[in-house]
């Protein structure tokens, strides 16, 4: 049985299984670029795998690059929903805004550090499906692990249980391996949630701050302005941002917030309809 699988380590994803045996090192997204405080650019994530960086803001530009799920980049303004960026590289150009976002929303990132955890703490690798990604996961644990098949399974379960709480909240299936093979032991399916990953609207102007969907029927973003916004554009925004998420979503919350983190706008529309006001954020 043909398999492909890749593994992340540290800030790089190191290796992928071609095949039963074959092994090839992949160098993934470069090394996290360290934050720094300054008030004329921020940094986002890439949270889509392979998006291009265009020569101008619209999507008929000429490419100039491509950035990986992961990568860092830095955000120095927004027209139009595109954000003019610098990779790490050193290379500049403009990303549509709903495909970069904070660090937390990256199943990239939350999975470099959970397989870091698992390894460290458990001795057990885990490994990605180069088609599926974060759907299909792959076990290799310690020979004592391997008991009866029922154990096996109890055992992996709790650390998928883990991996969709800290992770991704879809449904995933796990094949764990035999100890020291690539041959699989038992294959089984976890069920998981509606809302796997956070959905990103284009951001019109400004640039998103922070992202909170930590409950997968609820969603909670910011948006940091750049510019003196006007009350009715604000309101156009987010009924427009809104329309993003399906029905699954029980609520979302959008809040514009000026550069003396002034409330302008806080958004809500849940099933009850929308609610808003101005220059004011009660929660």
């Amino acid at each position: 049985m043909t398999k492909i699988l890749i593994r992340f380590s540290g800030l790089f994803m190191l290796g992928a299984l071609l095949g039963c045996t074959a092994k090839e090192e992949l160098k993934g997204p470069p090394s996290e670029t360290v934050e720094i405080s300054k008030p004329d650019y921020t940094f986002l994530w890439v949270i889509k795998p392979n998006i291009n960086i265009r020569e101008d803001n619209s999507s008929g530009s000429e490419k100039v690059a491509t950035l990986a799920d992961g990568d860092s980049v830095i955000v120095y303004g927004n027209q139009n929903g595109w954000y003019q960026i610098e990779s790490t590289g050193g290379i500049k150009g403009w990303v549509r805004s709903d495909l970069l976002a904070p660090r937390n929303a990256s199943i990239f990132r939350k999975a470099v550090d959970f397989v870091d955890r698992l390894k460290t703490e458990q001795n057990i690798d885990l490994f990605f499906d180069k088609n599926l990604q974060h759907a299909r996961v792959y076990l290799s644990m310690p020979a004592e692990k391997y008991t009866t098949v029922n154990e096996v399974e109890n055992f992996a379960r709790k650390i998928i249980t883990e991996y969709q709480e800290q992770v991704y909240r879809g449904e995933v299936t796990v094949r764990v391996l035999q100890p020291g093979s690539d041959e699989e032991y038992i294959t089984f399916e976890q069920k998981g949630q509606p809302n796997p990953a956070a959905l990103i609207p284009v951001i019109p102007f400004g640039y998103l701050e922070t992202v909170d969907d930590s409950d997968p029927e609820i969603i909670s973003i910011s948006v940091a302005l750049e510019d003196d916004i006007n009350n009715n554009r604000l309101l156009e925004a987010a009924r427009s941002m809104v329309k993003t998420y399906p029905i699954s979503y029980q609520k979302v919350i959008i809040k514009f917030v000026s550069a003396d983190n002034t409330c302008r706008l806080w958004f809500v529309e849940d099933a009850g309809g929308e609610l808003y006001e101005f220059d004011r954020c009660p929660e």
